[in-house]
């Protein structure tokens, strides 16, 4: 198994490309740290946990604890989270716009601040961050 005792974060595993992706790292043997604005994951899985957070700066210090805590470390994270309003530039206005920026961009930034303490302690840690249209 490729991912045996690494310990993964993936945002917006609650739901469409970072839910397969949580399988798919719990599929090569890895302990995941899901974590999304919806309630729960649709997971369930002994080597998972789930926290449910909408990645501001003090929520993602929350999903960075929460690992650490089922799991002792954090050696991947893998930033999926992320929304898309429907608009064009004449519809949509300038509040939509930066929530959009907060939670695609700013979410990641409090994410990868979160959690490169934990990750430096780990030889090998990876982050990763995946964007869709």
């Amino acid at each position: 198994m490729k991912f045996a005792d690494k310990v993964v974060i993936i945002t917006g595993a609650s739901s469409g490309i970072g839910e397969g992706v949580a399988k798919k790292f719990l599929a090569e043997g890895a302990k995941v740290v899901g974590c999304g604005v919806e309630p729960e994951m649709h997971i369930q899985d002994e080597n998972a946990i789930y926290v449910q957070a909408d990645l501001t700066a003090a929520q993602a210090c929350r999903v960075v604890e929460e690992a650490v805590k089922a799991f002792g470390r954090v050696n991947k994270l893998v930033c999926c989270a992320g929304v898309t309003f429907i608009g064009s530039l004449e519809t949509t206005d300038y509040d939509k716009f930066m929530r959009e920026l907060s939670i695609n961009l700013g979410g990641v930034f409090n994410m990868c601040k979160a959690a490169v303490v934990e990750l430096k302690k780990q030889e090998g840690s990876t982050i990763v961050t995946v964007g869709s249209d």
